[in-house]
Formats: C-alpha cells, structure tokens, sequence
C-alpha cells in the first residue's frame, strides 16, 4: 500500500511540470512576422521593422538637408532660393570655355610629362615661390595679398608653379640665345635698360628675358601642338 502512493506521487510530479513549462511559454511575449518584441519597465512594446527603417531613413535625410544643404542650395534671398545648379550652370556661361581649355591644358601636360619621365621636386617649386615673394617684397607687396586678390591659395599656387616649372623643363631645351641676340637686343632697348649694372650683369638680364620670351611663344606653340595630336572628346560645348 505504500509502494503504491509513492509510485502515485512520483507519477504526479512528473506530470505536473511540464504543464508549468508550457503554461510559462505561453505567458512569453509573441512577436510575429516584421515585428520586434522589446521589454520595458515590465511592459511588452512591439517595433515594427518596416516602421523602424522609415523613421532611420527620414532622419538621415533630415540630417543631409540640415547639413548638406550647400550641395543643393547656394543662396536664399527673402525666402526665395538660388540653386547650386543655376549657380553652376550660370558660371559655365561665363568662363565655362575658358576653364575647360585649362583642365585640358593642364592634363596634357601631366600626360606629356609622365611621358618624358619629367618630375618637379619640393624644393625646386619653394625655390620658385621664394622667388616670387622677393620680388613682391621689392615692390612692396604681400604674396597672401596677392592671391587673395586672384582668388587663390597657396595650394592653387603651388599646383601652378608645378605645371610652369614642367612645360619650362620640356621646352627649355629647345630654347638657344646667341650673343648677337644679346647684342642686339641692348642696342635695340638702351634706353629701357637698367643703367646701374655692369656689362655681364646687363647681358645675364637680358639673357634671361629674350630666354623669357621665347619660353613662352615657344610653350604656347608645344601646347597647341599637343591639344592638336590629342584624342580630346567634349561633352559640353560652350
């Protein structure tokens, strides 16, 4: 008799327990299809995916109106706007021709100097522009004012430099200045010539701006040239 009631308890126990287990499942928090179960305070809140993503969407967009707002807008004048896009469109109209000739320009230069394996160092366009604030300097003016007036940085500056200190490389060579050239041109410009130099420093300056001269009637030509021999193809015609 006693066997018994303990093999009755024992069946009981056993078959108690797994009701609590499935009775606790049941009380879990169900979320179904796109949506996201989440606890707070006790409380069950539903988040539904597709809701979750607008509202990230619309807050990243709000963020690049805010923020990025000077890639669409340029100016705002009593409330009404003035679009990045006339701003531009309107530029091109006025130097849009102008501007392209100098992109071009200046690639095949690049293209022409990798071509020669011809290469501009550091200090070569520091030298230059030492050069050019001395002689600022003499005639008592600023270089940062001086850009400042073109509208142009030091890095724009140097850019320039560069691509000078290229085409003077690759043209140079092509340059020769005889004494008779020399000779001639003193005779020519006695009266514009510095009166306070010697004879050797006289011809060294006039040596140097018939070399000038010739440098860039010389560079204009090699560009044409190579603009001429170039597969150039516009989009844009202006």
């Amino acid at each position: 008799m006693v066997r018994k009631i303990k093999t009755v308890k024992k069946i009981s126990k056993s078959s108690i327990e797994p009701k609590a287990k499935v009775q606790k499942m049941e009380e879990l928090p169900k979320t179904a299809g796109n949506e996201v179960g989440t606890k707070i305070g006790g409380m069950s809140i539903k988040v539904h995916r597709l809701t979750l993503i607008i509202a990230v969407i619309i807050l990243i967009v709000g963020c690049f109106l805010f923020f990025g707002r000077g890639l669409i807008v340029a100016a705002v004048i009593n409330g009404q706007p003035i679009s990045r896009l006339a701003l531009i469109q309107e530029a091109e109209k006025q130097a849009g021709k102008q501007t392209l000739s100098a992109l071009i320009r200046n690639i095949l230069i690049e293209q022409e100097a990798n071509k020669q394996k011809v290469v501009v160092n550091e200090k070569q366009i520091n030298d230059q522009i030492k050069s050019i604030e001395n002689n600022l300097s003499k005639q008592g003016q600023d270089i940062d004012q001086m850009l400042s007036m073109e509208r142009m940085t030091r890095a724009d500056l140097r850019k320039v430099i560069r691509l000078d200190l290229l085409v003077t490389k690759m043209v140079e060579k092509n340059i020769k200045i005889s004494e008779k050239d020399v000779n001639d041109y003193i005779e020519k410009n006695k009266e514009m010539l510095p009166k306070d130099q010697s004879e050797n420093e006289l011809k060294k300056t006039v040596t140097e701006r018939l070399k000038q001269q010739q440098l860039s009637e010389k560079a204009q030509a090699w560009l044409a040239d190579l603009e001429k021999k170039a597969k150039i193809v516009k989009f844009v015609n202006y």
